[in-house]
């Protein structure tokens, strides 16, 4: 007996298959956006991986780029990068925040994960600050290699999905 498990849009939806934690990435959720509905996809971004365990830890709730994504995100894959170079967790998107560098700063620095001189270095010369606030967390116990997903080399920015194979997760919510 099989049970769909996934982040859906009011928390973690979750399952078991023969008394083994399971989650599928298959499942697509759709959201109704300015009167019509919208088919959500997910996320790939490559992470350093000092980061990526701080995200597993909780202590960083907050994801930083020079570029927004599309509405239709709901979710974001996480590649470790070297030495790991793996696909390690799916993690909910719950907000993003956009706005000039200081404004962005004032409302994340908390769960930031990052030092202010790292976060002012990594947007140096640029004006406006984008922040993904990183949800309900689902780490993998066997973590995927790209090409488990037809993807042949880590996004420089970011990749949009549509489709996973089902995983084995280790545990799920916040914080594991």
């Amino acid at each position: 007996m099989s049970i769909w498990i996934g982040l859906t849009e009011t928390g973690v939806g979750w399952g078991k298959v023969n008394n083994t934690p399971m989650y599928s990435l298959r499942q697509t959720s759709s959201k109704r956006y300015l009167g019509r509905e919208m088919l959500m996809c997910k996320m790939l971004l490559s992470i350093n991986p000092e980061h990526v365990e701080n995200i597993l830890s909780g202590k960083k709730q907050f994801e930083f780029r020079k570029a927004r994504c599309r509405e239709t995100v709901d979710s974001i894959i996480i590649y470790s990068t070297a030495p790991q170079m793996r696909i390690v967790a799916e993690v909910r998107l719950d907000d993003i925040i956009v706005g000039s560098i200081l404004e962005v700063w004032h409302l994340t620095k908390e769960y930031a994960g990052i030092s202010y001189k790292f976060y002012r270095r990594y947007y140096k010369g640029k004006k406006t600050a984008v922040a993904y606030k990183l949800g309900a967390i689902m780490q993998f116990r066997e973590p995927l290699m790209l090409s488990d997903i037809g993807i042949t080399h880590p996004p420089q920015s970011f990749s949009y999905l549509e489709n996973m194979p089902e995983v084995e997760v280790i545990g799920y919510g916040n914080q594991l």
